[in-house]
């Protein structure tokens, strides 16, 4: 009697408001949904030389291709800006001298140094890195989808870039493999299992349009 005043949702979205909510939102859903967020102190090494980090890059592509095979409606997010471990943070401190924002249980650094260390302007920084996803060994349709999604957002007085993936209902191939996410880990699909993945892949979307329209 009342599915008539229901319609299933097009995406399973964990952040769905505007950005600077947004991210407190994925800040908090972060610990029941771990598969579908991560975060990174930013891209340049603690090493002090200052040089950006493509292969970090490589990485947080290839991880977001993960998190959108946990399903066909699958959103995941990746935040650069926030130190995951308590010695990033404390290099972070003594390198560019830059005293965090807490939230919870988070310490948010930002990437607002990054650009300047660098010698460019933030408009700059963001272009290298949309530049660096466009060469990425991924379909088309997801480089669009994150370089389209991407966000620099000022959270109080810090910048953090948000990078985020929607699921086209097509798995995400990465370099030719397909990827999934265990937590904070990845685990390649191997050929063998494939069909088994594909049949999981769509079943979970399906499940997930369901629990939506249901509430």
């Amino acid at each position: 009697m009342i599915s008539q005043y229901f319609q299933a949702a097009k995406i399973d979205d964990p952040g769905s408001k505007k950005w600077v909510t947004e991210f407190e939102t994925i800040l908090m859903q972060s610990r029941a949904e771990q598969n579908l967020y991560d975060f990174k102190q930013g891209f340049l090494g603690l090493d002090g030389n200052g040089a950006f980090n493509k292969k970090l890059l490589s990485k947080i592509v290839k991880t977001l291709t993960a998190m959108v095979n946990k399903s066909a409606t699958s959103v995941g997010y990746i935040c650069i800006g926030i130190p995951d471990k308590k010695e990033d943070l404390d290099r972070i401190r003594n390198l560019f001298n830059i005293m965090p924002h807490a939230f919870r249980n988070f310490n948010i650094t930002g990437v607002g140094h990054e650009p300047y260390i660098l010698g460019i302007s933030i408009d700059e920084y963001c272009r290298k890195i949309l530049d660096l996803i466009k060469l990425e060994p991924i379909q088309d349709e997801y480089k669009n989808i994150i370089c389209e999604n991407m966000r620099l957002i000022q959270y109080h007085d810090k910048d953090v870039l948000i990078l985020k993936i929607i699921s086209t209902g097509t798995p995400a191939i990465y370099d030719g493999k397909y990827y999934v996410r265990h937590v904070s880990h990845l685990q390649e699909i191997l050929p063998e299992n494939y069909s088994q993945f594909f049949v999981r892949y769509q079943k979970s979307g399906e499940q997930s349009l369901v629990r939506i329209s249901h509430g």
